[in-house]
């Protein structure tokens, strides 16, 4: 059963930057070979998403998802996160921990190898899980923290990202923006894709070169929810905001119920390093219902 959008703890959210900034610089020289995009929750189902390319007969560097971000109380799914490597190998170890009101009240754990075939690649781990049964109504943060041990003895790195979902049964905002993201392509949603239906292909480039320009996108779950969008792109490097891109758009009553992207075409990025990549989102609903806020992050390693 998928419910309403409620409140989401902006506070809660805000922390991604700094996890994404922090956490993911293990290494003396600052050059990542390892990054953590995005986590969230998938359908469940028998049909092998969520996934990275060949599935579905996608291309290198691909990934596969079906948010199913509006969850009640002992309904069923995948918590998955996606990683993507550049000339990494390793071992990987996440812990997905779902927290009500502050509260931890779900921690899973899960584990991979990653090996020379992997190496420059698109990577997706998954778990499957169960939402506990309690009366809670409201918004659910998906923390997922992984631990990357390099085979080559290096820094072990701790990467770390979360993701807003919508607990229970009432609330008032039908919207949540499931990950945001810099993509070689326009992440593709419905049935053109070759993917599941309610499905999300995405083409990852979160090593960009500094000088190029790419494409960043913001992906959102509707639930019962129409109106406009509104997204500002920000791209910070060293703690300053060194981009800042707009992009209006909507969600159609006929698309009330799916999964869809908006993006906006990037200017080259200036410098190398660490970066973070902010989606802020105003939502406006139609029939002229409060406006909201959503927002995400993800980081890149600018080469």
């Amino acid at each position: 059963m998928r419910v309403p959008w409620a409140s989401i703890a902006l506070g809660a959210l805000a922390c991604a930057a700094n996890s994404a900034a922090m956490g993911q610089s293990g290494e003396a020289t600052g050059t990542l070979r390892i990054v953590q995009a995005f986590a969230g929750f998938n359908q469940p189902n028998d049909l092998g998403a969520p996934c990275a390319s060949p599935c579905f007969g996608t291309p290198a560097g691909t990934v596969v998802v079906q948010p199913n971000q509006f969850v009640s109380s002992n309904s069923t799914g995948l918590y998955y996160v996606v990683l993507q490597t550049n000339h990494w190998t390793g071992t990987l170890s996440t812990t997905f921990e779902l927290s009500e009101a502050g509260a931890v009240v779900q921690t899973v754990t899960t584990g991979a190898s990653v090996g020379t075939d992997q190496a420059a690649a698109a990577l997706v781990l998954s778990a499957a899980a169960t939402i506990p049964q309690n009366s809670y109504v409201g918004p659910g943060v998906l923390t997922a923290a992984t631990t990357a041990t390099p085979s080559n003895g290096g820094a072990v790195l701790t990467l770390q990202s979360h993701s807003t979902m919508q607990v229970g049964g009432a609330g008032t905002r039908g919207l949540v923006q499931v990950f945001g993201i810099l993509s070689e392509s326009l992440p593709c949603t419905g049935a053109t894709c070759g993917a599941p239906s309610g499905a999300v292909t995405v083409n990852l480039d979160q090593f960009p070169s500094s000088g190029s320009g790419g494409g960043y996108y913001a992906v959102f779950q509707a639930d019962g929810w129409y109106g406009d969008l509104a997204i500002t792109f920000e791209v910070a490097e060293g703690g300053s905001v060194v981009q800042t891109l707009h992009r209006d758009g909507f969600v159609a009553p006929s698309e009330a119920y799916s999964v869809q992207s908006l993006g906006s075409t990037s200017s080259p990025l200036p410098g190398k390093g660490l970066a973070i990549l902010s989606s802020i989102t105003t939502a406006s609903p139609g029939g002229g219902q409060t406006p909201f806020t959503l927002t995400s992050y993800s980081p890149l390693q600018v080469q």
